[in-house]
């Protein structure tokens, strides 16, 4: 999985960006479901972009993650859980969904 090469790449080089007096460390959000998806605006200003609650679950998912976590929503481990070692974080509310979010931490080793 990609977001597992993203944290070891980042482990790697955290302490060389520490030489130069920066913390570097991201978390990562990830989601499965339908969205929008395109160039969306006016003929003005247009932007390729994603929309739809299942891209603001990823994106919440993402804002909750420490640096170097990976949370990912149930319907994510449904499809990867034979790909994954993981462990259960629990039901969560996210800001503009009514219904809980099931979510998992990704081990990264």
């Amino acid at each position: 999985m990609m977001a597992v090469d993203m944290q070891k790449k980042v482990a790697e080089l955290k302490d060389e960006w520490l030489q130069y007096g920066h913390e570097f460390g991201i978390g990562i959000g990830i989601n499965t479901g339908y969205m929008t998806v395109g160039n969306i605006g006016s003929d003005m200003h247009k932007d390729y972009t994603v929309i739809g609650n299942q891209v603001n679950i990823a994106s919440r998912l993402e804002s909750l993650a420490a640096a170097g976590q990976i949370l990912i929503s149930q319907r994510t481990y449904s499809r990867a859980r034979n790909l994954l070692e993981v462990e259960e974080v629990g039901k969560i509310q996210v800001q503009g969904i009514r219904d809980f979010v099931v979510t998992y931490n990704v081990k990264v080793s």
